[in-house]
């Protein structure tokens, strides 16, 4: 499911635009907007309730708030039923429901 893996689809996406549109990032918007709805990538909405969910998380499982934008993205996971995500971002092991795909 590629659905959620927008934060490690973006850094993936930011070093092949870099490539191919070296001058910035005023050229790489469009082609990048273009490829996210060609590839049927969803974009999910954060919530405040995600917010909620992993301030709770964060203290019922003792995680720190250095992975809290990791938390944020496996709160939106957990809410849409996803449990892989697609990274290069080891901090996702240190959250139970999440289960890391590293390429």
């Amino acid at each position: 499911m590629a659905q959620i893996s927008i934060k490690a689809s973006i850094r993936h996406n930011r070093h092949i635009l870099q490539r191919y549109f070296p001058r910035g990032k005023g050229e790489a918007i469009k082609p990048f907007i273009d490829y996210v709805r060609e590839t049927g990538i969803i974009v999910i909405e954060t919530t405040f309730l995600d917010f909620v969910e992993a301030i709770t998380e964060m203290g019922k499982h003792n995680l720190d708030y250095k992975i809290w934008d990791d938390l944020i993205i496996s709160c939106q996971m957990r809410r849409n039923e996803v449990q892989e995500i697609y990274t290069d971002d080891k901090d996702f092991e240190k959250i139970e429901w999440v289960k890391p795909v590293f390429p």
